[in-house]
């Protein structure tokens, strides 16, 4: 598999190796297909399909991508973007959207739309706002939750002798009509922010299980930093959902865990 590369045009094509994301498409397993350009940056918006996602502010390198079709025979684009601080890695953004749409409908009138996240329904997490949930119709969904550190991520930081993130605080946006879907996920290393790690590895001891964690007042209030930063950038994501960002979309807001004393606050430059 290539290197990570930076993101400047055209999203040269690799293959993504593993589904991060837990987005299913309505009825029936993806297949593979052969990789195409599939995205483009520009400025802070990278532009798929019919989707523009807002990017935070820094700097972000393709990882890899896949293109895949389901069997409603919707072509679906899923990539891998990566953004580091200096030699520690500071984020990860997963987005999973058609890029040609669903000619299967319903009786032959309308699109067939899409599964539900199941996340969206609520569970052990550390935050869910379902502000819409329907199968095949609207949805409109943020999910705050951990995700641990998986294999091929981790054998290129240690190729690139980067520091490896314990766990990752993930925020999930999805967001669907009949017709579009896109689920994003943007990985936070809480690292940066200078949050302790969990002395135990064991999930069911580890500060950051949910059971746990209001034991540890910083791992919780950097939560609370994240709930608030999720619901703030939220409306960046609904404007990019709909093709409704500006070409010069700007955004000061910092990551969650960029700087402690900017966390959930816009700059005032």
């Amino acid at each position: 598999m290539g290197e990570p590369s930076v993101v400047t045009g055209p999203i040269a094509g690799r293959a993504l190796v593993g589904a991060a994301l837990a987005a299913i498409i309505c009825a029936g397993a993806l297949l593979a297909r052969a990789d195409q350009p599939a995205g483009v940056l520009n400025g802070q918006i990278y532009k798929i399909g019919n989707v523009q996602v807002p990017m935070p502010v820094g700097n972000w390198v393709l990882g890899e991508h896949q293109n895949m079709t389901n069997n409603m025979q919707a072509e679906i684009a899923e990539e891998a973007l990566y953004s580091f601080a200096g030699s520690r890695f500071r984020a990860a953004l997963f987005v999973y959207t058609p890029i040609t749409a669903s000619r299967t409908t319903y009786a032959g009138r309308r699109p067939a739309g899409w599964d539900t996240l199941a996340q969206c329904k609520g569970g052990d997490y550390y935050f869910v706002q379902a502000d819409a949930n329907y199968l095949g119709s609207d949805q409109d969904c943020i999910v705050v939750d951990h995700y641990s550190l998986w294999t091929d991520l981790a054998n290129y930081l240690r190729r690139s002798r980067v520091e490896l993130p314990s766990m990752f605080i993930t925020v999930t946006f999805r967001l669907a009509d009949r017709v579009n879907m896109e689920t994003a996920t943007y990985y936070l290393n809480p690292d940066i922010a200078g949050i302790p790690r969990s002395k135990n590895p064991q999930w069911q001891a580890n500060d950051w299980n949910l059971k746990n964690i209001a034991k540890y007042p910083e791992k919780a209030g950097f939560i609370d930093v994240v709930k608030i930063w999720a619901q703030v950038w939220h409306d960046n994501m609904v404007k990019g959902y709909h093709d409704g960002l500006p070409d010069a979309f700007a955004d000061s807001l910092p990551l969650p865990n960029d700087r402690p004393s900017e966390r959930g606050q816009r700059s005032e430059q």
